[in-house]
């Protein structure tokens, strides 16, 4: 087993794929807070790290940075091994740290069209909406919401704290013009609405609402992205 020094600077990191990390987290951490650890270009070492389990390492002691800066997280979703992680509930780290909206913002994580991925995401409870605003955010710009809707994972608003936060962030606008939006038929969640200042609703289209759901039934509606391929769609499709 190969022992890493404790000094900076003193450690030469062979070519790719002939070095086993070790599993414990504070000789890694070491590494790379000496800036001594240089991640190679190659997947095969990246798929070790994965199945060593000490990506999660990497991630918990904050230097996932290092993998974006390098570019090789876009390797790791090539390789396939980002499903794995999934699925092992790796992704939760990813969220919590934050990283999650760093990974959508530098073009490295493209979420495929089709909703299993999401779906796997939501079940996992890896993937809260919106615990945050700037998460949905995110979601509504890239027209994932669509699939998250029709695939029946994401169902609105099942609490009135849920449509006040898309309210507030902007990311829903109601229309004014009546019968492109269906209110639901009880008034409880559209009083809080109201009171709250959240919505704003002409009280004619309030009296014409007749159907339970709350989202738009036209044929082209204005609160979500028309994008018919969404702008993180294919990586995860090729593997």
């Amino acid at each position: 087993m190969l022992r890493l020094p404790s000094q900076a600077g003193t450690l030469r990191l062979p070519a790719a794929g002939t070095l086993r990390l070790p599993s414990q987290a504070g000789t890694l951490r070491l590494l790379i807070h000496a800036g001594t650890l240089k991640l190679p270009s190659q997947a095969g070492t990246l798929r070790i790290l994965s199945q060593a389990g000490t990506l999660r390492i990497l991630i918990q002691a904050g230097t996932l940075r290092i993998f974006i800066q390098v570019g090789s997280l876009r390797i790791l979703i090539q390789a396939g091994t980002l499903r794995k992680l999934i699925q092992a509930g790796a992704l939760r780290i990813f969220i919590q740290a934050g990283t999650l909206r760093i990974l959508i913002q530098a073009g490295i994580l493209r979420l495929p069209s089709q909703a299993g991925t999401l779906r796997i995401l939501i079940q996992a409870g890896t993937l809260r909406l919106p615990s945050q605003a700037g998460t949905l955010r995110i979601l509504i710009q890239a027209g994932t919401l669509r699939i998250l809707i029709q695939a029946g994972t994401l169902r609105l608003p099942s609490q009135v704290g849920t449509l006040r936060i898309l309210i507030q962030a902007g990311n829903i606008r109601l229309p004014s013009q009546a019968g492109t939006l269906n209110l639901p038929s009880q008034a409880g969640i559209l009083r809080i609405l109201i009171q709250a200042g959240t919505l704003r609703l002409p009280a004619k289209l309030y009296s014409q609402a007749t159907q339970p759901s709350w989202y738009s039934q036209a044929t082209q509606p204005s609160w979500y992205s028309q994008a018919t391929q969404p702008s993180w769609y294919i990586l995860l499709c090729s593997t």
